[in-house]
């Protein structure tokens, strides 16, 4: 403890005033007399009676002495030295998403996140305003501005990690846009870093506090998983990936119902991906545990649930001259019907619920769905403008369906179509033009690579069967009031009930909610991994939630925000408490008050 104001303590002088004060005070007798006349022989005496000796410290004399104490403290403006951060409007930018969960940090990154951000809140001084923004699945502002610390530091107790991805970039949106003048905000985050998408770099004026949690990556997840009908039964596809820098023995297990289906041991390199397919008898329908038995960092991505039966698998054509990768491929997915043909006449597609063009293509495509493969149909809304040599992968769109769990990095292209965009979406984004494009009309739906596989590197890639699963799956969806078996944790999925429907339950791993219908849809948060059952009029409905986010399982911290005021913004601070102490003695008087006010009444 320091004082701002020593000089002020020579007060605490005035203590031994008031005990003097106490001693000399003259103590008169009532001595009850026949006459006045011997009055004034002792008119002139004024000293005490016996002073020493009538030292009685009551809790009046206790009250004064503490009050002027106290008063003498509180002028001398007593504080205590914190370490805080300056700035008038502190924005704290909480990261929950699954990493946060690892272990590495005890008792985990989130938690050691918390305790510094309480820590923080604690040490704000009176002036300063703060807020609290949770970069989970989607940016949330827990609360807004406001100096009242214990509602920061509750907030902060009631956040948890979620199962699902982070939002750091537009969780640093959120905060910035906060505030008219960004030049009073200091933005401090406290993430682990494990995130490749760079945060945006111009705050406005805005000063930036990055602070890690987190060092690790030893880290083995299941980055997908799915489950489809056959004509033979069923087939549960998983894909594992070590995310650590060292090798791992894993045991990979899937139960129904309490019921062991089969059993891997698996050994994995750094980076490496190994897919593993289970085979269900036909007729075997219910929930799906896929069970991963390693030691690592992160245990949220070691299970993961799919829904056996009650979904159609697809059915798929293949138009080429012949390809040995995509023949081997189909022959393993999980589709109800697979057949090669070399001539690409339209006549019979519409039987199957994709076609796949390998390198062929008719003039115009017929309505239906495709997968195209180094080739351009006239009516689609693209201009080849020549071949591009080696064209380099610059970032995908992790958030759509197609590049789901998909890693393109390295992926190594002699030629490509150089393609004039002029609708449509770009997935995978070359230095030239899309690497992956796709396309969505009411009777149309494309997805396009705009080169033939025996031109890259990509069938050599774990990334490869992912990336062609993940556009049958998305071309023979239905619209959009058809409800996939499967989602990813932290999303909210928009699910339809119908009009007449209010409100429909839900019991998910966080238990049992009331979901309220609006415009004949309910929006349920699958903040969590597991199992969630929906019931609704036409029947109950069951999804399940994985993590499926590699950038959530790759947990090593690699990204870094540009501190824009470093470490100065750090100092050691007094926080004074001076209020505190004069409200005290303010109390002290009051009671002496109290109690003097009392006594008289008494003696009156």
């Amino acid at each position: 403890m320091e004082f701002l104001a020593p000089y002020f303590l020579s007060l605490l002088i005035l203590v031994p005033g008031v005990l003097l004060l106490y001693f000399l005070r003259p103590r008169r007798r009532d001595q009850e007399v026949s006459s006045t006349l011997l009055w004034r022989a002792v008119e002139g005496e004024v000293t005490a009676y016996r002073p020493a000796r009538r030292l009685l410290l009551t809790i009046l004399l206790l009250l004064q002495i503490v009050a002027l104490a106290l008063l003498g403290i509180s002028l001398g403006r007593p504080s205590r030295i914190a370490v805080g951060i300056t700035g008038d409007r502190i924005v704290l930018v909480v990261d929950t998403s699954a990493s946060m969960q690892a272990a590495d940090v005890r008792p985990s990154r989130f938690e050691a996140a918390r305790r510094e951000a309480e820590r923080i809140a604690s040490t704000a001084s009176g002036n300063q305003e703060l807020a609290l923004v949770e970069a989970g699945p989607q940016p949330v502002v827990r609360v807004p501005f406001t100096r009242n610390r214990n509602r920061v530091r509750q907030a902060l107790a009631e956040l948890r990690p979620t199962d699902g991805g982070g939002s750091i970039v537009e969780a640093l949106g959120t905060a910035l846009a906060m505030a008219e003048d960004r030049r009073s905000l200091v933005l401090v985050v406290l993430s682990d870093g494990a995130w490749s998408t760079p945060p945006v770099q111009d705050y406005g004026g805005a000063r930036v506090v990055f602070l890690p949690f987190g060092r690790g990556g030893d880290n083995v997840g299941i980055v997908a998983m799915q489950a489809s009908g056959t004509a033979r039964g069923a087939q549960v596809f998983v894909r594992v990936q070590n995310f650590a820098s060292r090798d791992y023995g894993a045991s990979l297990r899937l139960v129904m119902e309490g019921r062991l289906i089969g059993q891997r041991r698996l050994a994995l390199r750094p980076g490496e991906e190994l897919p593993v397919i289970f085979h269900v008898s036909e007729g075997t329908t219910g929930i799906a545990e896929a069970i991963l038995d390693v030691d690592d960092l992160l245990p949220v991505d070691n299970r993961g649930w799919a829904v056996v039966g009650g979904a159609r698998a697809p059915s798929a054509l293949l138009v080429s001259e012949g390809n040995l990768f995509l023949e081997r491929l189909l022959s393993v997915l999980p589709l109800s019907r697979q057949q090669r043909v070399e001539s690409a006449e339209p006549a019979g597609w519409e039987s199957y619920d994709v076609v796949i063009l390998d390198g062929v293509a008719p003039p115009r495509l017929p309505p239906g769905r495709y997968l195209i493969l180094g080739a351009v149909p006239e009516n689609l809304p693209l201009v080849p403008r020549g071949t591009v040599r080696n064209p380099r992968v610059l970032g995908w769109d992790r958030r759509h369906p197609v590049a789901r769990s998909v890693t393109l990095e390295g992926v190594h292209i002699a030629e490509a179509l150089n393609l004039e965009v002029r609708g449509g979406q770009t997935i995978v984004a070359g230095r030239e033009g899309p690497l992956v494009w796709t396309y969505e009309t009411a009777d149309l739906r494309v997805v396009l690579l705009p080169f033939r596989l025996g031109a890259s590197d990509l069938p050599l890639r774990a990334a490869f069967p992912v990336l062609v699963a993940n556009a049958i799956n998305w071309l023979s969806a239905g619209d959009a009031m058809e409800l996939p078996a499967h989602v990813i944790a932290g999303r909210t999925v928009e699910i339809p009930v119908g009009p007449a429907a209010d409100a429909v339950d839900a019991v998910g791993p966080a238990g049992r909610a009331r979901l309220v219908a609006q415009g004949g849809r309910v929006l349920l948060p699958a903040l969590q991994t597991g199992i969630y059952r929906v019931r609704l009029p036409q029947g109950d409905l069951r999804l399940a939630a994985n993590l499926s986010d590699p950038e959530e399982s790759r947990i090593a911290p690699r990204g870094r925000l540009v501190e824009t005021a470093g470490g100065g913004m750090w100092e050691r601070v007094h926080r004074e408490w001076w209020l505190f102490v004069a409200m005290a003695a303010l109390g002290a008087l009051l009671a002496e008050g109290t109690l003097t006010y009392v006594a008289r009444r008494e003696r009156e």
